[in-house]
């Protein structure tokens, strides 16, 4: 009792209230390791007794792979299809600011990333373009056209840069990823 006053006056003191670990009383309990799932209904023939069944395939839970795409974020596919419009007709700081605020919402798309570096490098700012299409490639995984689209802007604005040779580099990948397709 005793120390439950000195813990409270010296709470008090301060203006904070006593700390509590709760994490004993609030953590869920360890779950089971998991089983196949089960649907549990009455049989006919066992009036009154309840039997596990398994349920049929197409209702069992299914599992994602990492390869799978995540589905397309309706927003980033419209910030995409402005971007292109933008370009087209010339306006490549509209299409930048499009592709950008694309970016907040899926910093992890490769996509918008390579077509992010197209852009830079059709506005000349050719460092930029090769270090946006090396971040895309990072988060291309397979995808073979988009790395290969990298490749060719990597190429490009190695060219203009006057590395010669690392253009030829990226271009050598281009083709190598173009064979693979």
């Amino acid at each position: 009792m005793l120390a439950a006053c000195a813990a409270l006056s010296g709470c008090a003191a301060t203006g904070l209230a006593p700390i509590q670990d709760r994490t004993a009383e609030t953590a869920p309990a360890a779950l089971p390791a998991e089983e196949p799932a089960v649907s549990v209904m009455a049989l006919p023939e066992t009036a009154g007794e309840m039997r596990a069944e398994p349920l049929p395939e197409d209702t069992a839970p299914q599992m994602i792979t990492e390869d799978a795409p995540p589905p397309p974020n309706s927003a980033v596919v419209a910030l995409l299809d402005n971007a292109d419009q933008q370009s087209k007709g010339g306006r490549l700081d509209a299409a930048a600011a499009a592709l950008e605020r694309a970016l907040r919402l899926e910093p992890h798309n490769a996509e918008v990333w390579s077509r992010l570096a197209e852009i830079r490098l059709q506005q000349g700012q050719v460092d930029q373009a090769a270090s946006l299409a090396a971040k895309s490639n990072n988060l291309a995984g397979n995808n073979v056209s988009v790395l290969a689209r990298n490749w060719k802007t990597i190429a490009q604005a190695r060219s203009r840069k006057g590395d010669l040779k690392g253009a030829r580099e990226a271009q050598a990948k281009v083709l190598e990823l173009e064979g693979a397709r």
